[in-house]
């Protein structure tokens, strides 16, 4: 492996400056000395996921440059904050992210750049009521932060960030406007066409076992349970318990399909899929759920009304 050289080795300690709140002095360096991210005559909007990403570019159309900092398939519990990460938080006119501890380690980073005064960044989860929010003593912030899973409470997210683009681009308020009423009307559609299609499944077969706990929005929503080998975090690795847990739900209830995700590993679903074949009992994993990122853009799951859509389809069609 080819050693870092100085540059690189410079840029990753401004990344720890960054880390330990020091923000103005990286602010004036790397705006000093890295390629600008910014398109001329455009608000430079970052976004943490691909999720709120897909938002904004619903609303600002070709009047912002959106950049979202996790690639597709990245697991947001996970993320680390890298040095081209650091370059463009510093340019970033507005900053969006989920919050409820989504993000794991970069919520105090989001702390510090909040107490700038020439820096706006907001929470989407934010602008939802309490008892909107499920709790989870387990995780760091004790809440559920998959609140996208449920159209209804997203559709509180996309305009609470509509409402926070429109103030910061007055010049174009009218146009964000009429793009988010658009788009709200295409939200409607979607969870229309989410509870009509779960009605198909027959009621007791109403159960979703998955990778980890990220669809009790989900299964609020549209009357789903659900169960899941990790909890709403996957920081921490499953234990056997966890999965012997599973495999005697499984088991009990006869459900047919565990579904893994696209931001997971699949080795602890694959321990309970063998668990259960030593059991006699055979399941299957032939689909993946999109649970905490998009697909690739133009693919059928790289909106978010297509990975809604997508996710949909695989529920319904292992039921079948």
């Amino acid at each position: 492996m080819t050693p870092p050289s100085p540059t690189q080795k410079i840029r990753k300690a401004l990344v720890s400056i960054l880390i330990i709140g020091l923000i103005p002095l990286l602010y004036f360096v790397l705006t000093t000395t890295s390629p600008s991210h910014r398109e001329k005559g455009k608000l430079l909007i970052v976004a943490t996921t691909g999720i709120i990403g897909d938002a904004l570019e619903q609303i600002g159309q070709d009047k912002i440059t959106v950049k979202a900092l996790m690639n597709p398939g990245v697991d947001p519990h996970n993320y680390e904050l890298t040095v081209q990460d650091g370059d463009i938080l510093m340019e970033a006119d507005l900053i969006f992210y989920n919050g409820l501890h989504l993000e794991g380690p970069m919520h105090t980073i989001f702390q510090k750049i909040a107490k700038r005064k020439d820096k706006k960044i907001y929470a989407a989860s934010d602008t939802l009521s309490p008892d909107d929010i499920l709790t989870d003593p387990h995780f760091p912030a004790g809440k559920d932060p998959h609140i996208w899973h449920s159209v209804i409470l997203w559709k509180q997210a996309v305009l609470y960030i509509s409402e926070q683009l429109q103030q910061a681009d007055p010049d174009h308020a009218a146009f964000y406007k009429a793009n988010t009423e658009a788009y709200i009307a295409q939200l409607d559609e979607l969870h229309a066409y989410i509870l009509a299609a779960i009605t198909t499944i027959p009621p007791h077969l109403r159960i979703l076992v998955t990778a980890h706990d990220a669809f009790e929005y989900f299964g609020k929503a549209y009357g789903l349970l659900v169960k899941s080998l990790q909890g709403v975090s996957t920081t921490s690795e499953p234990s056997i318990k966890d999965r012997e847990d599973l495999k005697t739900f499984i088991i009990s209830h006869q459900i047919k399909t565990i579904f893994a995700e696209t931001s997971v590993p699949s080795k602890g679903i694959q321990a309970v899929i063998e668990s259960c074949r030593k059991e006699g009992y055979l399941i299957t994993s032939k689909a993946l759920l999109y649970s905490d990122s998009l697909a690739e853009k133009n693919s059928d799951a790289g909106t978010y009304i297509g990975m809604m859509r997508t996710n949909v389809h695989h529920i319904i069609a292992a039921t079948q």
